[in-house]
Formats: C-alpha cells, structure tokens, sequence
C-alpha cells in the first residue's frame, strides 16, 4: 500500500473498509429509493429530480469542508460523518415525500467530513497512486456490493432493513476512521482556511478538463441505464440482474484493475492517463450506443473508469502539498457537484433526446476536455507559488 511498516498498513485498511461500508451503505440506499420511487409514483420524475438535487447540492461544500479540516484537524470533522447515518435510519420509519429532506441531510453530514478521511490517506501516503488505487478498491466493490445488498434485504425483509443496514454500515465505516487516525504520521496543517481555499489554484489545470469530463460521464451514465433498463425488462430479468449488469459487474471489474491504475499513475503522467482514459471513454460509450444487445455489454463492462478516477484525483491531490490534502480531496468532491448539477440544469431541455443525440453530446465534452487537458500542460508543479 505504500506504507513500509505493520503499523502504517493496519490504519490504512481502515481507512479502506471505511470507504467500502460507505460505498456499499450509499449503493444500496440507492438502489432501495429508487426502487420505492417507481412503485409508488411510477414515472414521476419530478420527485426523482427533488431527490437526485438533494442529493447532489449539498457537495457543492466540500471544498470548503476540506479547507476547514485542513486548518483546524482533520480527525475532529470525521465524527460529523458517524450523525450522518441519522437520516438514513429516520428513513425506516418516514414517508417517502420526506426522503429529499432527510437524503440533503445526510449527503450535508457527509460532506462535512468525508474530505477529512480521504485527505488524510493522501496526505499519509503521500499521494502515492498505488495506495489510492487500494483506497479505490474499497468503494468500487462496496458500491458493487451495495445494490445487490440493499435489493436482497428489502425483497426480503422490507426496505425499512436496507436503510437499517445503510445506517449501521456508516456509523462502523466513519467510526474506523477516526479510531484508526494515524496519529504515528506527519500529515501537516494548514496555516489559514483562506490559504486553503486559495490553493486549490494550483490544481487549476486538472480541474477544468476533469470537470468537463465529469459532465459527459453523468451524462452517459444517465443514457446507459435506460438502454440497459429496457434490455433487462425485454428480456425478463428483473431487477436483481438489473443490479448485477449495471452496477456489480463494472464495480468488480473496476476492483481487479485498480492496482494497475495506480502503478501506471506512479510511474507515468498522469495527466497523459487521463486524457487516454477520456478518450477510451469517448470510443466506449459510442460503442454502447451503435450496438444491439447484447453485444453492447461488453462496452459497458470494459473497464475505464478506475484509470479516469485514478489520473483526476492524483492530478489534483499532487498539485497540492501535503498540508492541503483534504482540500485537494473536497475540490474533486465539488467537481462531481458542479457536473451533477449540469446534467440536472440540462435535463429539461433534453425531452425525448436519443442515445445517439446524447452520445454527440458527451463526445463534445470530451473532445473539449481533451484539448483543453492537452493545452493547460502539466498538472504537478514542482514549486508551488
């Protein structure tokens, strides 16, 4: 993992399995409300929409969450994340019209603390790619998990025993965290919030071009489910294989080439992974769109993603020093914010938009990403001003 002593190595599989309960904690409390949403409303994608805002807004802090940490201690802000699993157990027992409330503010709680976790695991390994890229195979199978997790208990207990186990597997995941804080490690500390704020400046190259790709990704993302949803349901599968198809099998996938992520992302550029990744993307996702099923799987399942992920976090994270690592960490969280909220501000002018439309679309966010991410240069500086 990067880490040379016992000691080292035991704090960071915490922080792993912090990252994997989370994720598998978030996956089925997604799968489960969107499930509940279509039985009980149907197509009613107004709510929907109130409910992926709730989701999403509240990220727009993160930046500021990490900035905080930075300068005031990162472990202090991890034991917000163990209320955030509040929410979710209220969710037993409220009523759906409530759950847009209740699921802005979990995702707020979580906000304020997850920068602190993932800033400390890059600030301890230095920003090494093969430590992240074990870190990241903690949330690729926990989300892989999660769906199928969340599916089989509500199936068969109820959905109330989904959100029973989203809530207990954030409280363990955040509690290790902060009772695995590597106390033995110099993971510095920002002199000021401004400074902290201010430093995010450095990672300006990454940014742009990341967050351009993070659109067309929500985008694609968004498009894929309905092609595979309809696929699913043509066939007579229903919606544990749907689970299956859609989420586990790239999640796992994803799990086993994480660690070639990492060495490719230590030893080569990372902003020269990055844009192959971008686009690779570009051609999978035409791929899934020209082709009939099921063919068209085997683009879904081509593993891309993880070597995106990769280049963009270790992008920003080594723009910025060691001290300013949970900002660095809440900057991506805000990117995936900002992109969510595109797609979202997008979806009313999108109507009855093809695959094929939204494929073009994509492909031009990429394309600008690309000659952007190539024109910027560089994203590590060796001096920082």
């Amino acid at each position: 993992m990067g880490c040379p002593s016992l000691r080292c190595r035991a704090w960071a599989i915490c922080y792993v399995a912090y990252l994997f309960l989370y994720s598998s904690a978030y996956g089925s409390y997604i799968a489960v409300s969107r499930a509940m949403t279509r039985d009980m409303l149907g197509a009613d994608y107004t709510f929907l929409t109130y409910l992926i805002a709730a989701e999403t807004v509240p990220s727009m802090l993160a930046v500021f969450a990490g900035a905080l940490a930075d300068v005031i201690g990162r472990r202090r802000l991890m034991l917000v994340g163990v209320l955030s699993a509040v929410p979710l157990a209220l969710m037993t027992r409220s009523p759906l019209q409530l759950y847009p409330l209740l699921a802005g503010l979990h995702v707020t709680l979580f906000t304020l603390s997850s920068p602190s976790i993932t800033g400390t695991y890059l600030a301890a390994t230095s920003s090494s790619g093969i430590s992240y890229s074990y870190y990241g195979i903690g949330g690729s199978l926990g989300w892989a998990f999660g769906g199928v997790i969340g599916s089989a208990l509500m199936g068969a207990f109820g959905a109330p025993a989904s959100f029973v186990y989203s809530s207990l597997a954030v409280m363990a995941g955040f509690a290790f965290a902060y009772i695995c804080y590597p106390t033995h490690i110099d993971l510095g500390r920002a002199i000021s919030f401004k400074k902290s704020l201010k430093a995010v400046r450095y990672a300006r190259n990454a940014l742009v071009p990341v967050i351009l790709s993070l659109i067309a990704l929500e985008l694609m993302w968004n498009a894929s489910s309905y092609k595979i949803r309809a696929f699913v349901n043509s066939e007579g599968l229903g919606d544990t294989l749907y689970g299956v198809i859609y989420v586990t099998v790239p999640g796992v996938l994803g799990a086993v080439l994480r660690p070639l992520a990492g060495y490719l992302s230590d030893g080569h550029s990372v902003r020269t992974m990055f844009l192959l990744s971008v686009l690779s993307y570009s051609a999978v996702f035409t791929a899934f769109t020209v082709l009939p099923p099921p063919i068209f799987l085997i683009a879904w399942f081509l593993p891309v993603y993880q070597f995106f992920d990769q280049a963009a976090m270790m992008g920003v994270s080594r723009a910025l020093p060691r001290e300013y690592q949970a900002t660095a960490a809440g900057a991506m969280s805000t990117a995936w914010t900002l992109a969510g909220l595109s797609v979202l501000v997008l979806s009313p002018f999108m109507g009855s938009a093809t695959l094929a439309t939204i494929n073009l679309l994509a492909a031009a966010l990429f394309a600008t990403s690309y000659v952007i991410g190539l024109a910027v240069g560089e994203w590590v500086r060796s001096v920082h001003e």
